[in-house]
């Protein structure tokens, strides 16, 4: 490839590349709680609406990765010229044990452990390295990958899985076997499908609780 260079335990910042690969989502409506009033019988439903904002505020609690992501992203815009235009591709930084990028062709690999966040707040991270094209807006993760959305206005994700493939200019990817967070709901399937406005999850298991069991 021209014009290629490679850097070892290095970060790179380019000023459009990756998106994530979780997209936006209509906001969910907040779940209803049981309405609480004094003159009832007292003891039953003062023990609902309890329950019911104590559930409400774990489901919307974020995971440690999500606050990291959102302090990353806080912290890149602090730096920038501009602010982030959400019409384009976002300011983004990466860190890898071997980055290679061909500023003709927008090409790119990294080896070994890899870091990609964004200032709109997504991020990918693997410990199995990862290709693309940032003038594609493509980005490949064939192994294991971590990938966070905290984006305001889209829908939350804190997902791990496999076989990871995202064209952020379409807003569109999959990724195998994969599991985690995706707004209030923890969720596991074999095949994630990513688009503008929906997501699909097949040989799916859905729940508001985290237990394994």
């Amino acid at each position: 490839m021209k014009s290629l260079f490679l850097e070892k335990k290095r970060s790179l910042c380019l000023g459009a590349a990756l998106a994530a690969a979780w997209v936006p989502f209509a906001a969910e409506p907040a779940p209803a709680e049981a309405a609480y009033s004094s003159e009832d019988t007292a003891g039953v439903n003062r023990l609902d609406f309890l329950e019911n904002r104590r559930r409400t505020e774990r489901e919307n609690q974020l995971t440690d990765a999500q606050k990291r992501v959102q302090q990353e992203a806080a912290e890149m815009q602090q730096h920038l010229r501009y602010p982030v235009d959400p019409k384009k591709p976002a300011p983004t930084s990466f860190d890898g044990d071997e980055l290679m990028y061909d500023q003709v062709t927008g090409a790119f690999t990294a080896k070994g452990h890899v870091k990609v966040v964004q200032a709109d707040a997504h991020a990918f991270e693997t410990a199995d390295g990862a290709r693309g094209n940032v003038k594609e807006q493509q980005i490949e993760l064939p192994g294991q990958a971590h990938i966070v959305q905290m984006t305001p206005g889209t829908f939350q994700a804190d997902l791990n899985g496999y076989q990871t493939f995202y064209d952020y200019g379409k807003k569109t990817g999959t990724m195998a076997k994969a599991q985690g967070k995706v707004g209030r709901y923890y969720v596991s399937g074999k095949r994630f499908e990513f688009y503008p406005d929906h997501y699909e999850v097949y040989d799916a298991t859905e729940t508001r609780c985290s237990a394994q069991h």
